[in-house]
């Protein structure tokens, strides 16, 4: 994976679907440093604005929703975007969006959902943006869960 994410690194390097399936699953691995290697290519993608966040968080929402790993390994590799620069910020805001409006869970949430939700509210505020119409839709769903009501209460009313 080290190999892999240096490859990515390399100026001119294009993603394809596979491979960007491939770095998004670099956020989920045991091993630390493979994260964190992730983590500062991600900021260097978003900066030279060489990544498709959008597919990016189609393929962070396929991992999701099949388990793939710990997500609060994903959410700790990906929440480092947040207030490096405002397109920083407008690119975390795009991937947590597009991951609520792409996820499929059961009725039992994830481990540590809830700092997902979380740091979406607090980048959405950052960014001055507005939850897409598919997130709402998800987010609706869950208005009744416990843990997730005050947020999802924020959102609906955002």
């Amino acid at each position: 994976m080290k190999r892999f994410l240096n490859v990515t690194n390399i100026p001119g390097f294009q993603f394809d679907t596979t491979s960007l399936l491939v770095f998004a699953c670099c956020f989920f691995q045991e091993k630390k440093d493979i994260r964190l290697l992730a983590s500062e290519i991600i900021i260097n993608l978003v900066e030279k604005q060489n990544i498709d966040v959008n597919l990016f968080s189609d393929k962070l929402a396929y991992l999701i929703t099949n388990k793939y790993g710990v997500l609060l390994r994903l959410i700790d590799g990906i929440i480092v975007l947040k207030d490096v620069s405002p397109l920083h910020n407008s690119a975390l805001f795009l991937i947590l969006d597009g991951i609520f409006k792409r996820i499929e869970l059961s009725d039992k949430l994830p481990t540590n959902f809830k700092k997902l939700v979380e740091n979406y509210l607090d980048v959405m505020a950052k960014t001055n943006q507005k939850p897409s119409a598919e997130s709402l839709q998800f987010f609706e769903k869950y208005k009744e869960n416990n843990s997730l009501k005050p947020l999802i209460k924020q959102l609906l009313i955002s």
